[in-house]
C-alpha cells in the first residue's frame, strides 16, 4: 500500500503537469494596434455621413504607380466600411473627393534586453513534504536590463475630403501616425486607415490615441 506522503506528491506533479498543459494551450493576446490620430473637420453638415466619394488622381508617376493604387485599394476598403460609396461613372457625381499621402520614417528607437551578469545565488526555503520544511543555496544566473538602440519606423496617413465645387478646400482631414519595429508598410496601412476614420464624420477639432485590438494567436 502507497504512503499518503507518496499519493500526495504524485498529486502535486500531476496537477502541475495539468496546470502547464492548460497554459500552454492558452493562445496569446497581442497588445493592441495605436495610433495617435488628428482630426479637423468643417461643421457636420458640411460633411455627409453616407457620401460617394472619388479619388483626386496625384501626379501621373505616381497614378501610375502599383504601390499608389494599391494603397489607393486599402484606403478605399476603409472608406466604405464607414458607409461611403464610391461613385462609379460620370451618372453618379461625388458628393466628396478624396485626397491621401501615405509615407514612411525610419528613425532610431531604443529596446530593453536582458544582459547576464555573474552568478548570483537564491536561497530556497519551502515545504518538502508534508510537515517537513527545508532549503538549501543554488545557483543561478543573474539579469539586468539596459536600453539598446534599434532600428524603428513611423507611419504616418493622411485623408482629406474636400468638395467637388472647391477642390482646394477641405472639409475633413485626418492623419494617423503609429511607430513600430516593422517597416511593412502594407502591413500597416490597414489599421492605419481604421484608426483614422474610428469616429468619422464626428470627429471634431482634436487629438487622441486610438487602440484597436489584434486577434488572438
Amino acid at each position: 500500500m502507497k504512503s499518503r506522503s507518496t499519493q500526495t506528491h504524485r498529486g502535486r506533479m500531476a496537477a502541475a503537469v495539468l496546470g502547464m498543459a492548460a497554459l500552454a494551450g492558452c493562445a496569446t493576446t497581442p497588445p493592441p494596434f495605436q495610433a495617435e490620430v488628428t482630426t479637423l473637420a468643417d461643421s457636420p453638415a458640411a460633411v455627409p455621413a453616407t457620401p460617394r466619394f472619388r479619388f483626386i488622381e496625384p501626379e501621373p508617376e505616381r497614378a501610375g504607380s502599383l504601390a499608389w493604387r494599391a494603397e489607393r485599394d486599402v484606403i478605399r476598403s476603409g472608406l466604405e466600411r464607414v458607409g461611403m460609396r464610391q461613385a462609379m461613372g460620370a451618372e453618379l457625381p461625388p458628393d466628396l473627393l478624396v485626397a491621401f499621402h501615405y509615407r514612411t520614417e525610419s528613425f532610431e528607437g531604443w529596446t530593453e534586453v536582458a544582459v547576464p551578469v555573474p552568478l548570483g545565488y537564491t536561497m530556497l526555503w519551502g515545504p518538502i513534504n508534508d510537515g517537513i520544511w527545508g532549503g538549501g543555496i543554488m545557483a543561478q544566473p543573474m539579469y539586468q536590463y539596459q536600453a539598446v538602440p534599434t532600428p524603428a519606423w513611423r507611419h504616418v496617413l493622411e485623408i482629406s475630403l474636400r468638395r467637388p465645387q472647391q477642390p482646394s478646400v477641405e472639409v475633413y482631414h485626418t492623419r494617423a501616425v503609429h511607430e513600430s519595429r516593422s517597416d511593412d508598410r502594407l502591413a500597416v496601412l490597414p489599421w492605419l486607415v481604421e484608426a483614422a476614420l474610428e469616429d468619422y464624420p464626428q470627429g471634431g477639432n482634436r487629438s487622441r490615441i486610438v487602440s484597436i485590438p489584434r486577434p488572438m494567436r
